[in-house]
């Protein structure tokens, strides 16, 4: 075959498998005992105490002790942010941000009907203003337009 000639679907597919070792020059097909072996790679283990050594789980329990968020320790160990939790629970080390109380709530309830804006409201409770709303949100209170204008 010429290299730029417009090959049909027969020739494409014998090329591949060509490629892949399957059959030979010739169009012959490759028994199994007369392809190269390739080694077999175990497949990396699943659980997440067999992934991680115990020093870098103390590696992490450090980390979120000295104030490191537990997104930024899951992006630097490639887990997942509820794997990071889950280390951090099974060493009976306390939750940061864990949402707000009823009494905050209503707190944040009232500071919001003064006027005060979610940002404010979450600065004061030391939660983000998304927080602020979904709670608000939830107790039925009804938001202010964020640009000022009217509710219709």
């Amino acid at each position: 075959m010429q290299r730029y000639s417009n090959l049909d679907v027969v020739s494409k597919t014998l090329q591949k498998l060509h490629a892949l070792g399957l059959i030979s020059a010739d169009g012959r097909p490759i028994r199994r005992s007369d392809r190269p072996q390739r080694a077999a790679e175990p497949d990396p283990p699943f659980k997440l105490d067999q992934r991680l050594k115990p020093e870098t789980v103390t590696e992490i329990v450090t980390r979120y002790k000295a104030g490191e968020p537990s997104t930024a320790i899951a992006t630097h160990f490639k887990i997942s942010k509820g794997s990071v939790i889950r280390l951090l629970r099974d060493a009976n080390i306390p939750i940061r941000n864990q949402g707000l109380t009823d009494d905050q709530i209503t707190e944040a309830a009232a500071l919001y009907e003064s006027g005060l804006s979610l940002a404010n409201i979450g600065g004061q409770l030391s939660v983000d203003h998304g927080t602020v709303w979904r709670y608000l949100k939830q107790r039925g209170i009804r938001m202010r337009d964020s640009h000022g204008r009217k509710p219709t």
